[in-house]
């Protein structure tokens, strides 16, 4: 299903903004950025991973175990931290075409739920702010299926992001001012890895010859239709020396996450048990392209272990 109100060339986009946010940390009155991340349904933002490892990593934070990525389902991880982990849009702005100047709608993350099989991983999210609550994010569509080698892919994200604040956050004085710089790039899917690339990339991802910059890890990568396929993972940049180089981005690809458990309260259901977030597209509560295309694979005692996708061409792969 076709989504184009986000697909757009320019950097300030207001479809994109509106779906997009800054994620990092916050402590003793100041603000990190680390990524980008998008919303996908209510309270729900998708990102990469190494943005949330980023952000423990740099409040050095050892509490709890550090999570390494496994083949089994690792979340949900309660964010009870010495820090904050936020998301943050620029709303009121002093200049729409540079971002400089906003006063920016801010979530606190609660929840953090990790496939375990991916690079990404699925915030859920409560308002900070006045303006948050009464600030509505627009949604991205996902899409199951991986583009095709030689079609055309976008992304976007905020690869500079300055933060002020004044007053502590839990004060009624307490302001944030925010100047950031958007970025959309756009390239062609150079290669397909439906199982996975390499040791560094060890699930299902693209190659893509798109410029990413460090801020935008974690942000949303489109098809030609404006459908989220994949999140921002990884960069080489080409050699300034070297003219007939280009830049090569890898995005870990989201069908395999469809199975992440997750236990934030939905729709139509009196239960709030750990349930995948396919759940939530089957009732219509996040938007997914080809669901027909995906199965759950369970083992003998109910548990859901891995993911099967079967592409309209007849192959299959299960992660």
């Amino acid at each position: 299903m076709a989504n184009e109100n986000f697909y757009f060339g320019t950097e300030t986009s207001p479809i994109l903004r509106k779906s997009c946010v800054i994620v990092g940390g916050y402590k003793d009155g100041a603000y990190h950025p680390c990524g980008t991340g998008t919303f996908i349904g209510h309270n729900l933002i998708i990102t990469a991973q190494h943005v949330l490892d980023d952000i423990y990593r740099y409040y050095k934070y050892k509490d709890i175990k550090y999570l390494e990525p496994t083949t089994d389902t690792k979340g949900p991880v309660d964010m009870h931290l010495n820090y904050h982990v936020f998301a943050m849009q620029a709303i009121d702005i002093n200049d729409p075409e540079t971002l400089q100047g906003g006063s920016p709608s801010i979530w606190n993350v609660k929840r953090a739920f990790i496939p375990g099989n991916s690079d990404i991983v699925y915030l859920y999210v409560e308002p900070q702010t006045p303006i948050t609550k009464s600030n509505k994010p627009k949604w991205a569509s996902l899409q199951v299926l991986p583009p095709e080698v030689g079609s055309q892919v976008f992304t976007f994200g905020y690869d500079h992001t300055e933060i002020a604040t004044t007053g502590h956050f839990e004060d009624e004085d307490f302001k944030v001012s925010i100047n950031c710089r958007p970025k959309f790039s756009a390239g062609i899917v150079r290669e397909v890895f439906h199982e996975q690339r390499d040791h560094m990339m060890r699930f299902p991802c693209i190659n893509a010859n798109f410029r990413m910059d460090g801020g935008m890890s974690g942000g949303p990568i489109f098809n030609h239709d404006g459908e989220l396929v994949a999140i921002n993972s990884m960069n080489f940049p080409p050699d300034p020396e070297d003219s007939s180089q280009e830049h090569i981005s890898s995005g870990a690809l989201i069908w395999p996450t469809m199975r992440t458990l997750i236990d934030v309260e939905r729709k139509l259901m009196s239960s709030i048990d750990n349930y995948p977030i396919l759940d939530l597209a089957q009732t219509g509560q996040i938007r997914v392209g080809n669901l027909d295309k995906l199965k759950l694979i369970h083992n003998q005692t109910g548990k859901i272990v891995r993911t099967q996708l079967n592409l309209p061409n007849g192959e299959s792969y299960i992660i």
